[in-house]
């Protein structure tokens, strides 16, 4: 079974969570925050029926504030969202009203998609168009999207929320502030801001 893919890579059916603690090499005593073949990132798969549901609980479960502090030190920029049921749809994710109207209710409860997105995917390319309110695309006949164009207001917004709500989940998941700083570095030059 493939799920519709909004990263690079195949998608997975279950969440895989669990399995952190025996793939995430130890460096100084705390788990690594580096990507790297040793540290793989994480499939996280949300179902066309939780979207259609607007149903994010299992979502929050995984990742929503009551999320141990050794959890969020384990996901932190590691996960790839992807999106199961919609491989039947000719538009993409961020063009079908209901996988829009999910991730805008889930980045209302969670903006934290900058702290636990694994930047070596396009999951946050394809998550920051599912949530920013204003999208323009242009098409060009018979050769499908030519141009996604999003206002710079609606992206400044999105990403200097998530920036900052990123500086406090590093701190709640005990990452020390020079990995933190290391982590904004990487994802500012990554978002060229």
């Amino acid at each position: 079974m493939k799920g519709r893919e909004i990263y690079t890579g195949i998608a997975k059916t279950n969440v895989e969570l669990q399995r952190l603690t025996h793939t995430v090499p130890m460096q100084q005593g705390r788990r690594a925050g580096s990507l790297s073949p040793e540290n793989p990132g994480i499939m996280y798969v949300i179902t066309q029926e939780e979207i259609v549901a607007k149903d994010i609980d299992r979502f929050l479960a995984n990742f929503g504030p009551t999320v141990t502090k050794k959890r969020l030190s384990q996901i932190a920029g590691r996960i790839s969202f992807t999106v199961h049921g919609y491989e039947d749809r000719a538009e993409e994710l961020f063009e079908i009203p209901e996988v829009r109207e999910y991730f805008q209710l889930a980045h209302k409860c969670w903006p934290c998609w900058l702290f636990a997105a694994d930047i070596r995917t396009a999951c946050l390319h394809a998550i920051t168009l599912c949530v920013v309110p204003n999208l323009d695309i242009v098409r060009a006949s018979a050769t499908g999207i030519n141009q996604i164009q999003v206002p710079n207001i609606d992206l400044k917004g999105f990403f200097s929320q998530s920036l900052l709500v990123t500086a406090i989940m590093d701190v709640r998941a005990g990452i020390t502030r020079s990995q933190a700083a290391k982590r904004i570095k990487v994802l500012a030059e990554h978002l060229g801001v």
